[in-house]
């Protein structure tokens, strides 16, 4: 889940930076805003797997 959500936040930083003229095709703005989404969700899986990881030691340090 770590590497997903790692790759999938760096996926719009390496589209981007990339410097290519996006307004010549039809469909760039839908691979923009797909880009976009990607990042977003990469950055919500990255905190949920941060919180759990939190969650899973404080359970290990009570011994529930």
């Amino acid at each position: 889940m770590l590497l997903v959500a790692l790759s999938a936040t760096g996926m719009p930083v390496l589209h981007f930076t990339n410097g290519g003229n996006r307004s010549q095709y039809s469909d760039a703005l839908l691979f923009i805003w797909c880009l976009i989404v990607l990042g977003v969700n990469g950055l919500f899986s990255l905190m949920l797997w941060v919180s759990e990881l939190r969650r899973l030691k404080a359970d290990r340090r009570i011994g529930t």
